[in-house]
């Protein structure tokens, strides 16, 4: 089920057989306000999905995200995912070395008690979460 679609750049969807909502990134040219709406659909799709794991694919990025998307994200937004409930982010991480700093950026910002956990692989990074989810089932 599709969350958010920024055609070339970003695609958000609720991935039920998973049990995740899949951030799947082509290029991290996007402005401020389509991440702040492509989050924003992100939450929603977790909160009514009952779903708090999230998987981001950044293995086909070769840019970077703007100062202000990080600036945004590390002051406002991952306090609202933690206080939303948001257990995990893993991370398929990029391929180019500026795109990985790029990614660990972001990465950097986040706490809270949110798990951070980077892959190599869309296979690894599926298995990571039913790990996660698992141990979050276990620990209830």
């Amino acid at each position: 089920m599709i969350l958010y679609d920024k055609y070339g750049l970003l695609q958000v969807a609720y991935r039920p057989a998973g049990g995740y909502i899949l951030f799947d990134w082509t290029s991290f040219m996007v402005s401020l306000e389509e991440i702040q709406q492509a989050h924003r659909s992100a939450l929603a799709g977790a909160q009514q999905h009952d779903c708090w794991f999230y998987l981001a694919n950044t293995s086909k990025v070769r840019t970077v995200l703007r100062p202000e998307i990080l600036e945004w994200w590390g002051k406002t937004w991952i306090h609202e995912l933690a206080t939303a409930g948001l257990r995990a982010i893993v991370t398929v991480v990029p391929a180019g070395a500026i795109a990985t700093l790029s990614a660990r950026a972001w990465q950097a910002e986040v706490t809270s008690g949110i798990v951070m956990q980077n892959t190599k692989s869309f296979d690894e990074a599926e298995a990571a979460i039913q790990q996660l989810r698992a141990a979050s089932t276990a620990g209830s």
